[in-house]
């Protein structure tokens, strides 16, 4: 307990007072002679022990009355924490910087806007010596604990929305670990949030802690109205120079009332189309853009609409690779091979040399004539039948793939598993079986490819013979027949080695004779033009991992939303973007992925929070307090440090004390 006015307990000093009137006011006595008490009643001795215990509790209530009225004066404040000890406060701040803040509340400001300028305030009411940390609860770096305050207003100054989403339940555990690692005698929590119900867990959010520490929650809930873009499904496949490709988008309504927005597709930053749309309460509504690439190279583009609810989830960014055409590389391993690997495979993506027909060019090269260059310039290399091959070809295709090259392999009646551990990478040594007959039936796809299974029939294919896998150790199966894999994708380094387990001639199988069969390999070859690897899409807020394209790199190069140009370290071949924190399209030279959108998430567009009537309700652990943000927090956050006024109560009980003093005066003996 302390007292806002501790000078006027020194009026406990008249306490005594009507202990020491009664005492120098009392009657002594006084022998007086008689001749005789023969006509004098006899004294009861009760009456007198009566007489003794009604003064002693006139007294008694004399002296209570006058201790509570000078403790009322003196302002008795109880406090539930340590802080009526005295010492520094630690005043730990989570921000919530979630997609959901950006909201706009009834003063026209979003509810972050309002939450900084409240973190101001609480850092306001801190006095020399106090120290403050600053956490967010998207989980980005903030401010450790620190006395030096101008430097968490500085971090409260550049703070911004992000995209992400958080946990308040991991918030909390930070508030926590802070605490624990104080040594003030006052440390005080405070959550400045809208409060989104998708943040909370299903059970309560607890402040593991030890005691003495208090939990402020500042609610800054606004409007519930809100349009958001779905997320936009393109498709990784690369897109071809003048053929068109969609761009579908979702727009959805999560408020209660229908809206009417315009909706628009930017390509490089500039508005290519707009049309309006009518979205009920409640609903989506789906439309489509077509566009026609008119070169080749990375094309950036963005899907908007036109809302004032949040920003944030009103855009969402896509990249893609646009090609020419694609490349392909068709290696054989000598000119007199009369089993030509490529006889069926070729005529089925490249009917007419040189015209592109399908959008693919492809070369036919032998071992000998084979080099680095013409890897590097190939969309994808293609090995056919290779058996046995010199060394200096192992060589180039082992370093192809470990630089993030792309290699397919029709596997032939050449190649053993002796024949492919002397042209592997050791990590895949032993990982080819032997050729096994089978009379396996139909096929089905997987991955990237498994939109081919509803575009051929796949039940008339029929298998003589399939190559064998002893393991599939860090990639996937792409394609399978009753339980056998046909396709086999397995990462190597930074680049992929696709394996087709038959030759895709007619010793395998039917297929080559199906009209299926030249769809399934343009599909193949364009799922297989990295285009998995050069574009990719990540939530804000999630970590994003680079692959160096070459061995030597030890420092990538950014671009991100922003325009600033970041460097990140290279370990391992990897480098791992943590700092994702921004919507929009990132750029990197060097690497794959080498551009990555960036969308939001999309579970913060529901703006459906918790009422603040019911926030005590979700936290427990420490001693709770729901603070009014519409109000300044000095009165509020000084209130709650000293502690609850008992002056009232005081009063109240020297009036009762008063009541039976005059009670028990006025009763007669």
């Amino acid at each position: 307990m302390s007292f806002g006015s501790p000078i006027l307990l020194w009026g406990l000093l008249a306490v005594p007072l009507p202990l020491v009137v009664h005492l120098f006011f009392r009657r002594k006595r006084a022998e007086v002679p008689f001749s005789t008490l023969l006509f004098f009643r006899p004294h009861r001795r009760e009456w007198a022990m009566r007489r003794r215990i009604r003064e002693a509790l006139l007294l008694a209530l004399r002296c209570l009355a006058i201790a509570a009225v000078v403790l009322a004066f003196a302002q008795p404040l109880l406090r539930s924490g340590p802080a009526f000890l005295g010492g520094a406060t630690q005043a730990v701040l989570l921000l919530d910087d979630t997609l959901s803040m950006d909201r706009r509340l009834a003063s026209g400001e979003t509810a972050f806007a309002a939450a900084v300028g409240k973190a101001g305030e609480i850092l306001d009411t801190l006095a020399p010596g106090d120290s403050a940390a600053l956490l967010f609860l998207s989980g980005r770096d903030g401010i450790p604990a620190t006395r030096d305050l101008p430097v968490i207003r500085q971090r409260l100054e550049t703070a911004r929305v992000t995209g992400a989403a958080g946990s308040f339940a991991a918030g909390v555990d930070r508030i926590a670990a802070t605490f624990r690692q104080s040594r003030e005698s006052n440390r005080e929590g405070y959550i400045l949030s809208d409060f989104q119900r998708n943040q909370f867990p299903k059970g309560t959010v607890s402040l593991q802690t030890k005691e003495g520490c208090r939990l402020y929650l500042l609610p800054l809930p606004g409007g519930e109205e809100n349009l958001s873009l779905d997320p936009l499904i393109i498709g990784t496949r690369p897109k071809r120079v003048g053929t068109p490709f969609t761009v579908p988008y979702t727009v959805t309504n999560h408020g209660s009332s229908d809206r009417e927005t315009t909706v628009r597709l930017l390509l490089d930053g500039a508005v290519a189309f707009a049309e309006p749309q009518m979205i009920p309460a409640g609903k989506t509504v789906n439309g489509t853009f077509e566009v026609v690439p008119d070169r080749a190279g990375s094309l950036a583009g963005a899907v908007e609409l036109e809302d004032a609810a949040l920003q944030c989830d009103n855009r969402r960014d896509f990249a893609v690779t646009v090609e020419d055409r694609l490349k392909v590389l068709l290696i054989e391993s000598e000119l007199g091979n009369r089993a030509r690997p490529f006889h069926f495979f070729r005529a089925a993506i490249d009917p007419e040399p040189g015209a592109a027909v399908n959008g693919i060019d492809t070369e036919l090269l032998f071992f000998d004539e084979l080099t680095a260059r013409n890897l590097r310039e190939a969309s994808v290399a293609v090995l056919g039948n290779p058996g046995g091959m010199p060394a200096s070809v192992a060589a180039l295709l082992r370093d192809h793939l470990r630089n993030g090259g792309t290699l397919i392999w029709l596997m032939g009646p050449s190649d053993t598993a002796e024949t492919a551990d002397a042209w592997l990478p050791p990590e895949l040594a032993g990982w080819v079986g032997e050729r096994k007959n089978t009379a396996a039936c139909g096929i089905t796809f997987q991955g990237g490819l498994s939109e081919l299974n509803p575009l051929i029939q796949r039940e008339l294919l029929e298998w003589k013979r399939l190559h064998t896998f002893s393991r599939i150790t860090q990639g996937s199966v792409l394609a399978e027949t009753e339980g056998m894999p046909v396709l086999v994708e397995e990462r190597v380094g930074n680049g992929r080695l696709i394996v087709s387990a038959a030759s895709m001639r007619r010793d395998c199988g039917n297929w080559p004779e199906l009209k299926s069969f030249p769809i399934a390999m343009i599909h193949w070859m364009t799922y297989a033009a990295r285009a998995g690897i050069a574009t990719a899409e990540a939530v804000c807020g999630t970590p994003v991992t680079f692959a160096a394209v070459s061995p030597e790199t030890d420092a990538l190069a950014f671009k991100l939303p922003d325009g600033t140009l970041p460097h990140l370290a290279v370990e391992g071949g990897k480098a791992v973007w943590t700092e994702n924190w921004q919507t929009g399209v990132i750029t990197v030279d060097g690497a794959y992925p080498r551009l990555v959108a960036v969308v939001p998430a999309a579970e913060e567009s529901v703006l459906a929070t918790v009422p603040a009537g019911q926030l005590k309700g979700r936290f427990s652990g420490g001693d709770l307090s729901v603070l009014k943000t519409e109000t300044p927090l000095d009165a509020q956050v000084a209130a709650a440090r000293r502690g609850r006024d008992l002056s009232g109560v005081c009063l109240v009980a020297a009036v009762l004390c008063l009541l039976g003093e005059s009670v028990i005066a006025a009763r007669k003996r």
